[in-house]
């Protein structure tokens, strides 16, 4: 096994930590000792997405934290697929009503994430 790679940087209160990593653990039948929230430098863009989706919700005490995983390298898009099902469940299904070619509104998330892992195709800019 790897000593572990980042999956996503996500804007996520203390509390929320474990119960996210269990959830995780949970889609992936393993142990939450296979994921750490890790300290991050902030990230201005996932406060902002917060501001954008929660207008006038307060940030409270989120903060910008990093989950890795303790998984080997070649696990890293089902691990971090799993992860991004935990934070953001309708981003799948966006993803793909994006590539049918249908009109999505975006729904928001309780966790600002972004990955570290490719997770999905993506369309061509024209």
């Amino acid at each position: 096994m790897s000593a572990g790679f980042p999956l996503v940087t996500v804007f996520i209160r203390p509390e929320d930590e474990p119960c996210v990593a269990a959830a995780i653990g949970g889609l992936l039948d393993t142990s939450t000792s296979r994921f750490e929230f890790a300290t991050s430098p902030e990230d201005p863009s996932l406060r902002r997405q917060w501001a954008i989706e929660h207008p006038g919700v307060p940030v409270a005490d989120r903060r910008c934290r990093v989950l890795w995983a303790r998984f080997d390298e070649s696990d890293a898009h089902r691990v971090a697929e799993a992860a991004i099902d935990v934070l953001s469940p309708h981003a799948r299904a966006e993803n793909e009503a994006i590539l049918a070619g249908r009109d999505v509104h975006a729904t928001p998330d309780e966790y600002p994430w972004y990955a570290h892992v490719p997770l999905w195709e993506t369309v061509d800019a024209p």
